[in-house]
């Protein structure tokens, strides 16, 4: 198996004060110049003890007190700006999750793009250190708290969004994964990711990218297995995933360089990947196992919600059955059916979603006094990603009508789109004569009183499992907005004292539309038929439409556009911080211990939060 990575760039790229390129200059200039200055001196004085750097300014993930010369027990990890660029990624969940502290498992989580269709997907990408969970994982922009990222009450997990991350404005990262919670309280039991902005850029800067995955299938081992399934494997070289980003930074000092203006705009869009596009993802793998329950290979697999249906009453109880022609056959005595016994879902299942997103930013500050240092953050995020599942079913024990209480789906007796096969099978003697004698009636249901058994005088009572293979995948589209604002301040005084006091507000929406979703109202109306083979009608009546799929071919398209049923969601979430801060160097004051090389330092703050 072989992945190349393809990537071009483009748009003129300025080198401004502060980039690494000219650092590495002046750096280089005044290494030389030092050297031959010490050369000389060495000659006519001894050297002089170096002076210690010059510390302007320290940020510091895991403690309100910053401490320089402090050597952390926690594992902390920095992902440079120089580091995220050259990956050629232009999706920040796509540098986390190859990160070896972040797990992308299968909790049922919404884990970013990449994450399999088959979970609870959200629309949102999160962060999940050691596998404790997204919501475990708390989620800094420079050391401010992240608000949760959707309102959307399917996720498991609840987290922030890392999608509203610009990886473009991203100057570092710095992930600590142990005794977080020590400052930041449970929702770090996992460890902290903060993300650190570039907050003094000058210039203008232009990037544009295009890439796409080359995958060479080549895979004959699982080849041979799809073959053997009966679906057609992929073959030669897969050129897909494309993705185009284009951004803009640019930024500008003012003040007399005791300000700036910093502003970014991107907009990025992903293709998406289907599993069948990869020779090892043409089918499900199934461990095979002997009589021992000893692994010795595997085999592809399917979904049993295909062509199954198995009476519960009646003389052929719990035997089961497929449709073949307009008659029932025992499943499993290896004649080709439509659908097939076993169904292959992946040939509809994104492997990525596709996704488009745009991002904005801007990010000012300016020193009035070292005591009066206000600063102002604004961040827009819309991101919009569809998802694709294999087609929806008759899914076996999932009917939540079933008067038996079992998930089960009901068939009249006098079903004209039954075959008299058909019928004899799902169907009692006694059913039969019943409906002979009064036919056309919905489902009867009798319950006893002593035992509290339910029962049908004129309706089977059949454990289904029919996929929808005439109706095409089911898909899901999630769109997220997001704003989130800073105004502050921050500030020096009275010698060993600083403080910093700021407001945050956090506002995302979202929505949701799910297509191709079959109604069960619509399933148990479509079921319960009268009339004749040629003109049969729904007991329920208009605009209710038979459900055919009792023989080859006998479902049209009017009929599932009936069943389905589409589901919208929609919600906000708000996340309203006000935070203060007083940290104290008492060290300046003459307050040391005599165990300690630094003074003490105190740290005293007050935060509000309002969550909804």
């Amino acid at each position: 198996m072989t992945d190349r990575y393809r990537t071009c760039g483009l748009g003129p790229k300025r080198v401004n004060r502060g980039s690494p390129l000219s650092a590495v200059v002046k750096l280089f200039i005044a290494a030389l110049s030092t050297a031959w200055v010490a050369a000389a001196a060495a000659q006519t004085a001894p050297p002089a003890e170096a002076a210690a750097p010059v510390i302007e300014e320290v940020i510091i993930t895991g403690s309100r007190i910053a401490a320089p010369n402090e050597v952390s027990t926690s594992p902390i990890q920095v992902i440079s700006s120089q580091s995220i660029e050259t990956t050629g990624k232009t999706d920040i969940s796509d540098i986390i999750t190859q990160l070896p502290q972040n797990f992308n498992n299968s909790i049922g989580q919404d884990l970013g793009n990449g994450t399999s269709g088959l979970t609870t997907a959200g629309g949102v990408a999160t962060a999940d250190l050691r596998g404790l969970g997204p919501n475990r994982t708390l989620v800094l922009v420079d050391g401010r708290r992240l608000g949760q990222g959707s309102p959307y009450t399917a996720i498991q997990s609840p987290a922030p969004d890392l999608d509203q991350i610009p990886a473009g404005l991203v100057d570092r990262v710095e992930v600590v994964t142990g005794g977080a919670s020590a400052a930041y309280g449970s929702d770090a039991i996992a460890g902290v990711i903060n993300f650190i902005m570039k907050r003094n850029f000058e210039g203008f800067q232009v990037d544009g990218q295009w890439n796409e995955n080359w995958h060479d299938n080549h895979d004959t081992f699982v080849q041979n297995l799809v073959t053997q399934f009966g679906a057609t494997p992929a073959t030669g070289t897969s050129r897909d995933g494309r993705q185009r980003s284009f951004d803009v930074l640019m930024g500008t000092n003012f003040a007399d360089n005791k300000g700036n203006i910093t502003a970014y705009l991107s907009y990025r869009h992903a293709d998406p990947v289907l599993s069948s596009q990869r020779d090892f993802g043409g089918c499900q793998l199934n461990p095979v196992t002997d009589a021992a329950n000893n692994v010795t290979g595997v085999a592809c697999g399917g979904s049993s919600n295909s062509n199954w249906f198995q009476p519960l009453t009646g003389p052929n109880a719990n035997s089961v059955y497929s449709v073949h022609g307009s008659g029932f056959i025992p499943q499993g005595s290896g004649v080709a059916t439509t659908p097939p016994a076993s169904f292959n879902s992946q040939p509809y299942i994104y492997m990525t979603r596709e996704d488009d997103r745009y991002n904005a930013a801007v990010l000012a500050h300016e020193t009035i006094y070292d005591y009066l240092q206000p600063y102002a953050e604004f961040y827009f995020m819309d991101d919009k990603t569809h998802q694709q599942v294999a087609p929806s079913a008759l899914f076996k024990d999932g009917n939540p009508l079933d008067p038996f209480g079992a998930g089960n789906y009901p068939v009249n007796c006098d079903n004209p789109l039954l075959s008299g096969q058909q019928a004899s099978v799902l169907c009692s003697p006694a059913q039969l004569a019943y409906v002979a004698a009064s036919p056309g009636q919905g489902c009867i249901y009798k319950t006893d009183p002593v035992t509290g058994a339910v029962t049908s005088p004129n309706c089977a009572d059949v454990r289904i499992g029919r996929r929808n293979v005439e109706g095409g995948g089911r898909s899901s589209d999630y769109e997220h907005e997001n704003y989130r604002a800073v105004f502050g301040t921050k500030g020096d005084f009275a010698e060993a004292w600083s403080y910093d006091a700021y407001g945050q507000f956090f506002y995302t929406t979202f929505f949701n539309s799910q297509q191709n979703y079959l109604s069960f109202q619509g399933i148990d109306n479509a079921l319960q038929v009268t009339g004749t083979a040629a003109k049969p009608v729904c007991i329920s009546g208009p605009p209710c439409v038979p459900y055919n799929i009792f023989s080859d071919g006998g479902v049209t398209r009017s009929q599932f556009q009936y069943l389905y049923l589409l589901g919208t969601a929609r919600g906000t979430s708000t996340l309203r911080t006000l935070h203060a801060e007083v940290t104290g160097q008492l060290g300046k004051y003459g307050i040391t211990s005599p165990w300690a090389t630094d003074g003490v330092a105190v740290n005293v703050g007050y935060e509000h939060r309002n969550d909804r």
